[in-house]
């Protein structure tokens, strides 16, 4: 992350600087919630049972939430 904000040329002690670089990972994320419906966007990260956010709560399931979130993130750019 600190690399990706710092060759955008971002501050890197401000957190809208990260904010501006995870929003678009974060809203991107996939998931279905405990009825097996497909839910993206803000509604990933609602409580269950509508939500799907819950599911990686687990020292598995954060690693897979954690992957990702890496996926959607921009590469680093190097000059």
């Amino acid at each position: 992350m600190l690399e990706v904000v710092r060759t955008r040329g971002l501050i890197v002690t401000e957190a809208e600087s990260y904010r501006g670089v995870l929003e678009g990972a974060l809203t991107k994320l996939e998931g279905e919630n405990a009825d097996g419906v497909p839910v993206t966007g803000v509604e990933f990260w609602e409580a269950a049972p509508k939500g799907a956010a819950g599911s990686y709560s687990s020292s598995a399931g954060r690693r897979v939430l954690i992957a990702k979130i890496k996926q959607q993130l921009p590469l680093v750019e190097v000059d």
